[in-house]
């Protein structure tokens, strides 16, 4: 998490930057936990690939369609915002420490449904490499 904001010419600030969504001038940016176990209650969000180019994300409870963090990332082309997905699989590593980020690129807006939360697909735009599929997105089945 902390080797991320220089990436953007930010400094890192736990207050800033322990959040999952952080919003820059001229990008937004995604920090994804995709298994939850550990984490409390408020943030079991259903985060997952359905597909090697396709993300969908739940935002927080509180969220509307019609907030101004929901029409942030409804309309981030038209307003110039940069949105980019970082994923890991869990929030600690195989030794104890926290497990890192893997950046999976610059994403656009494909869809949402819902409310407070909303459930918001994201386009890659790359697919993931094989390697990172088989890593970060899980079957139905799993």
């Amino acid at each position: 998490r902390e080797q991320i904001p220089p990436h953007f010419g930010e400094q890192f600030n736990t207050a800033r930057w322990n959040s999952g969504f952080i919003t820059l001038s001229g990008n937004t940016v995604l920090l994804i936990t995709l298994e939850k176990e550990g984490m409390g209650g408020t943030f079991q969000y259903q985060d997952q690939f359905l597909s090697p180019d396709i993300f969908e994300m739940q935002s927080q409870n509180r969220t509307s369609q019609g907030s101004a963090v929901g029409q942030g990332v409804r309309h981030h082309r038209e307003k110039g915002i940069h949105v980019h997905l970082f994923v890991r699989k869990k929030k600690r590593a195989a030794g104890g420490g926290a497990a890192p980020f893997i950046y999976c690129g610059e994403v656009e807006f494909a869809g949402w449904e819902g409310d407070r939360p909303i459930t918001i697909r994201w386009k890659l735009s790359t697919p993931l490499p094989e390697r990172l599929q088989k890593l970060l997105v899980t079957d139905a089945g799993d």
